[in-house]
């Protein structure tokens, strides 16, 4: 396989720290050393069509307008993503979100993400700023396959407020993320949690 551990290592650091979106906002800087970029790599290695879809879930305080308006107090959000055009510069892909309310679904117009080949190098928050952070390879069954996953989860104190995040991220599948459990506190109290859990692959011919 292409160097999984390692790639999914770099993924994890890159995802967990929210890197991904600040790439193309670098991409014109020549005289900046550049460097390859992970996620480009990751999607590259799939086959333009493939499209991944992962479900949302936002628990909303109950006394928030949001929340009252939302079964449960959560909000339950479809993202689609589709693999559209994979060159040596940089790959495209569709994102379609889908928006649970009762009885109905709101689909949202699609936009694109382009994650360029190279990044400028040194971009981001070293994982040393965080208070925790862990990593470790496990397997993981998603609708009964196996996939080869790395488990990050940390923890960043910012004053009264925590941040805590574990994710599953894996090579094997489109976008890296299988599974991402997020929450933020006020000192005991909980300002937000969510959940998103890969549905389903399918992989082009």
């Amino acid at each position: 396989m292409r160097n999984s551990a390692a790639l999914r290592s770099t993924l994890a650091i890159l995802l967990s720290l929210a890197l991904a979106q600040v790439c193309a906002l670098h991409a014109d800087e020549p005289k900046k050393e550049m460097v390859d970029n992970p996620v480009y790599k990751h999607w590259a290695a799939f086959k333009v069509g493939t499209t991944v879809t992962r479900r949302e879930k936002v628990k909303l305080p109950a006394d928030s307008e949001e929340g009252q308006i939302q079964p449960e107090q959560t909000l339950v959000k479809d993202n689609v993503y589709k693999l559209l055009e994979v060159t040596p510069q940089k790959v495209v892909v569709e994102v379609t979100e889908m928006e649970h309310g009762r009885g109905s679904i709101q689909e949202s117009a699609p936009f694109k993400l382009i994650y360029f080949s190279h990044m400028r190098k040194g971009l981001g928050t070293p994982k040393e700023s965080f208070e925790k952070h862990k990593q470790e390879d496990v397997e993981v069954e998603v609708h009964g396959k196996m996939y080869k996953a790395t488990v990050v989860e940390t923890t960043q104190k910012i004053g009264p407020v925590t941040k805590y995040q574990k994710v599953w991220l894996s090579d094997e599948v489109p976008g890296g993320i299988i599974k991402d459990i997020k929450s933020q506190k006020h000192g005991n109290d909980m300002m937000s949690e969510s959940t998103l859990e890969l549905v389903s692959v399918k992989q082009a011919p």
